[in-house]
């Protein structure tokens, strides 16, 4: 009996076959420290979800997955915009993958209120967080 492992029943490619080019490689940024000022300010709003747009969020999910995150906004790689993106499979699911332009938090409630009020201090507590 032949040993299987060793042999390969697929065709061999021929001339006429293209090869699969690799995905183009993805910036990873370095991740910016709590404390960093650009962190303390709100971001530009997004206007255009352009190709551009596409390309720093597919960079920011490469930065995400390099820093075994589950989410990640661009001020966090130091850009001052409203962007964020978010993947809780850890890239196992492509279509698991989110990217939120403008996000706004309209309502929340226990914890997740006192997390926001206690981070960005005072002065929103009474701003119905």
């Amino acid at each position: 009996m032949p040993n299987k492992s060793t042999r390969s029943d697929a065709p061999a490619p021929t001339a006429t076959e293209t090869p699969q080019t690799p995905s183009p490689a993805h910036k990873i940024y370095p991740i910016v420290k709590y404390g960093h000022a650009i962190l303390e300010k709100p971001g530009a709003p997004v206007k255009e979800f352009d190709a551009e747009l596409e390309q720093l969020a597919e960079d920011m999910f490469a930065s995400k997955y390099a820093a075994q995150g589950v989410g990640l906004a661009a001020p966090q790689i130091g850009l001052s915009l409203r962007i964020a993106v978010v993947d809780v499979t850890g890239g196992k699911n492509p279509e698991a993958k989110i990217v939120l332009a403008n996000p706004e938090i309209v309502h929340a409630e226990g914890e997740a209120a006192a997390a926001v009020c206690d981070h960005q201090g005072a002065e929103r507590k009474g701003r119905g967080v």
